[in-house]
């Protein structure tokens, strides 16, 4: 009897269930939700358990009582001047990673909800047009082109910070026609659908503007050149250039502005939400009305409307 295809078969097995056995495992109470994510949540439920070392509390084991201790601690984060976010961590944290309590957390809820009417929420300026135009010309010109797109970008695709800085040259292209595709991964909605996202423009201008500071950049590389913080230095510098760092201005205005400069040339809601991702009309309407609110209240000094005027625009 030959014992050779068996035996064949047998390593092929083996080799298969080594390279199983490599693979990185993902539980699936993790699925539906990014790694960054997943880290705030571990990060909460850790200071949840310090609270709880520290104020001698055993581990409660009944959904009520672990409702109860929850939500003296978000009292407690209250107190001591902690953010309603990481409050909101926490809860989202007990229900992920502890479901069975999800339906009992009544008074960590209503603790939460306490403490969400007590702030006041202070929402990024939206930039206008030619602020951001000016701005980005400016990156231009000191041989900052990375975030001269950038700008761009996160104005006319209203795309978030954290989206705009994952982005890589691969995921950006633009055509003779005028059309821009981005495409986006890993965005939070995106995740929660389980598909890619992507945000799709027409504007010649824009599309020779992608193509001229894309030109002979690797697919592969982060479209911004540095990190994070860097980022962070590089937008402060800006605003600081126009004199406009006291405004409340934010990398966040990026998207408030471009989707408010957009609704007001274009009127329509539903091709508002299609470019920003928003799913509730009522929700969308409410955001651009406060956007629109706070532009007609911003005001620029004689300097920064000179600056404006002085840097130009290089792509009209």
């Amino acid at each position: 009897m030959d014992h050779q295809p068996l035996a064949m078969g047998r390593r092929r097995l083996a080799r298969l269930r080594s390279s199983v056995a490599v693979m990185p495992r993902v539980h699936l109470r993790e699925l539906g939700v990014t790694p960054r994510t997943l880290q705030l949540y571990r990060k909460a439920l850790n200071s949840f358990l310090l609270y709880l070392v520290a104020n001698g509390i055993s581990l409660p084991r009944r959904a009520e009582m672990i409702d109860e201790t929850a939500a003296e601690c978000l009292n407690d984060m209250f107190q001591n001047g902690d953010s309603l976010t990481n409050a909101g961590y926490l809860l989202s944290a007990l229900k992920r990673f502890v479901p069975q309590v999800s339906r009992s957390l009544f008074i960590s809820r209503q603790y939460y909800n306490n403490w969400r009417r007590e702030v006041v929420p202070t929402r990024a300026v939206p930039f206008t047009w030619e602020l951001l135009h000016a701005m980005s010309a400016a990156s231009l010109k000191t041989g900052r082109g990375d975030m001269a797109l950038i700008l761009l970008l996160g104005f006319i695709c209203f795309l978030r910070p954290a989206e705009l800085l994952s982005l890589r040259v691969a995921d950006v292209r633009s055509f003779p026609s005028g059309h821009v595709i981005v495409r986006l991964d890993a965005t939070k909605t995106s995740v929660r659908k389980q598909a890619a996202e992507s945000v799709h423009t027409c504007d010649f201008v824009f599309a020779r503007a992608v193509s001229s500071l894309l030109s002979g950049r690797d697919g592969s590389e982060p479209i911004f050149r540095g990190s994070a913080s860097s980022f962070r230095t590089e937008f402060a510098r800006l605003l600081s250039l126009f004199e406009v760092q006291n405004k409340g201005f934010s990398p966040y205005s990026l998207r408030r502005g471009g989707a408010t400069a957009f609704f007001n040339k274009c009127g329509s809601l539903d091709m508002t939400m299609l470019r920003g991702r928003w799913q509730d009309p009522k929700t969308t309407r409410i955001y651009l009305d406060d956007a629109r609110a706070a532009l007609v209240s911003l005001c620029f000094s004689a300097f920064t409307l000179a600056m404006i005027v002085k840097v130009g625009c290089p792509w009209s």
